[in-house]
């Protein structure tokens, strides 16, 4: 009998090989599912962070893996707003940040179906409020924060009930959003039907994750997305259906991203800033994204189309929208999108409406 295989054998050789890796595969992504689901039997206990002076408006603790847990809970209020303690939570994250048993940072809030709902509307009327050079200030301040809190150490929100505004653009800070499946959870940026734009990165930072031609229509409308719309957009990155149990699946993706850059270096915490994720979406998001930024006929189509959407509806009568636009297409036309010249542009653009 002849060694050479036939045809038949061949193709049952390779068949059996294919059997044998699915199996490989996929009992070793049960056992990874097993283990996963087996760090989440209980609730995390926490002790007090005691090498940071704690803060009305928020506290830190330290899970026994040394994942550090900032409780967003502005005293004496019904929802957590962002006012100046967010410049207070600065040095905490720094603090953070230097010290080698902080393996990673979780944020999740104290309130019981808000994350964190925009900025604190009394801020306006103070008097830094009442000139380009205070709002340019104070916007900065905002902006240069997020941008350190997304450097460094895995930062994850956990979030569960209103994410809006300001509140988004902490969570699109971090590196991971976990989000509870729940219908008080949504996300939006409601800045554009108080006439203003989004002022600390949200107009750099969401279209820099989901693409400028998906960004347009939440920055335009304010439009809120629910957990589920939030996963789809890429927004979120993690669902949980069990309230109880959000912060300790916030706790596993921190340990799970800190092993990971253990594993890939620094790359692995730049391709997360950079928005990279899996899959025919990504494909097909990357390649409108680079239409976008290379093709001056399809930026200048997609842009042209928005604006006459936005004329046709508002008349040009509220000069939010517009300017919205003004802002993302210059970022991306100049290829500052999401970096120092487009966080510019963005204050620059706030500025004007809040003085408008």
């Amino acid at each position: 009998r002849s060694f050479v295989p036939t045809m038949d054998e061949e193709k049952q050789g390779w068949l059996s090989a294919i059997e044998r890796w699915l199996r490989i595969y996929l009992i070793g992504n049960s056992i990874k599912f097993l283990k996963s689901r087996d760090a989440l039997k209980g609730p995390v206990q926490l002790k007090p962070y005691t090498k940071i002076n704690q803060n009305a408006c928020f506290r830190v603790e330290l899970s026994p893996d040394g994942v550090a847990v900032i409780t967003i809970d502005v005293k004496d209020a019904k929802v957590n707003t962002l006012g100046k303690w967010i410049l207070d939570l600065e040095p905490s994250v720094a603090q953070l940040e230097l010290d080698p048993e902080v393996k990673g940072v979780v944020l999740i809030s104290g309130k019981d179906g808000d994350f964190v709902s925009g900025l604190d509307l009394k801020m306006l009327n103070e008097k830094e409020f009442q000139t380009t050079e205070g709002i340019l200030k104070r916007t900065k301040a905002f902006q240069d924060f997020l941008s350190k809190l997304e450097s460094g150490k895995p930062k994850v929100a956990a979030v569960h009930g209103a994410c809006l505004g300001g509140g988004l653009e902490l969570a699109l800070g971090c590196h991971v959003r976990v989000a509870s499946l729940h219908p008080k959870t949504n996300f939006a940026f409601p800045e554009v039907k108080l006439g203003v734009l989004p002022g600390a990165g949200g107009t750099q930072r969401l279209p820099a994750l989901i693409g400028v031609w998906r960004a347009l229509p939440l920055l335009l409308t304010g439009a809120p997305q629910s957990a589920k719309a939030a996963l789809r957009l890429n927004i979120v990155d993690v669902l949980e259906a069990d309230r109880e149990m959000l912060l300790p699946r916030a706790v596993q993706q921190a340990m799970q991203l800190h092993e990971r850059v253990q594993r890939q270096g620094p790359r692995a915490m730049q391709a997360l800033v950079a928005g990279s994720r899996r899959g025919l979406g990504l494909v097909v998001n990357r390649a409108i994204e680079a239409a976008l930024c290379y093709i001056w006929p399809v930026r200048a189509l997609v842009f042209w189309v928005a604006r006459s959407s936005v004329r046709k509806i508002t008349k040009g009568l509220y000069p939010a929208p517009p300017t919205i636009i003004d802002v993302l297409e210059a970022s991306v036309k100049t290829g500052a999108l999401a970096k120092g010249n487009g966080y510019q542009l963005e204050r620059e653009g706030f500025a004007s409406l809040v003085l408008s």
